[in-house]
């Protein structure tokens, strides 16, 4: 049996353990990732957010991060933000992307991040997040994109109009829901000759 004064003496020296406490309590922050776990976004949280994507996405070299509006730009906070804040906030970011996969081609950890960028484009497109008039815009695009000699005669026709109209080649302002890009920046006019027909016409002058 020990004394009392032996006992003292003991938690003493326990105390004074230079290796450390008897006790280590770590709190993990996650800022609700854990939300992402189990969602068909889950690769995102390979991320080690080493800034590859940014350096390699074409998209982003341009337009930087503060177009981005949230804490993490690029490929990489086009899938997070929507993922952690909501899709009807944040789901249009996923739209500034070319998807040539140079984000995918660099990352270290080999997060396939087109395919992250069109989830979201389809979970966005599904719940109908798009404005009204770009939904009844873009079944009319895709009707004429997808015949070669209508695309062809359209495209000539807007250059030929936009510059009649702005003969110095930029919009200064555009109309109604379009007015938001001109707010900031102008619009450049189509071109009279399509990069086809100039292909075609140095071609020629080459031959």
């Amino acid at each position: 049996m020990l004394s009392e004064e032996q006992g003292m003496v003991q938690r003493d020296e326990k105390n004074r353990e230079p290796d450390g406490p008897e006790e280590v309590h770590v709190v993990i922050l996650d800022n609700g990732r854990s939300r992402l776990l189990g969602t068909d976004l889950a690769e995102i949280l390979y991320c080690v957010r080493c800034g590859a994507c940014l350096n390699a996405c074409p998209v982003y070299r341009v337009i930087g991060g503060h177009a981005y509006g949230g804490v993490y730009p690029g490929p990489v906070g086009s899938v997070v933000m929507p993922g952690l804040h909501g899709f009807e906030d944040w789901s249009e970011l996923a739209q500034a992307s070319s998807l040539c996969g140079a984000c995918r081609d660099v990352c270290p950890v080999k997060i396939d991040l087109p395919r992250l960028l069109l989830t979201v484009r389809r979970e966005a497109a599904a719940r109908q997040l798009a404005p009204f008039w770009l939904r009844a815009a873009m079944p009319l695009y895709a009707a004429v994109a997808t015949r070669p000699r209508l695309y062809q005669w359209a495209g000539r026709a807007a250059g030929r109009v936009a510059r009649a109209l702005r003969p110095e080649g930029w919009f200064r302002r555009l109309p109604g829901p379009l007015g938001a890009w001109t707010s900031c920046r102008d619009f450049p006019a189509p071109a009279v000759r399509s990069f086809v027909d100039e292909h075609k016409a140095r071609k020629a002058g080459a031959a």
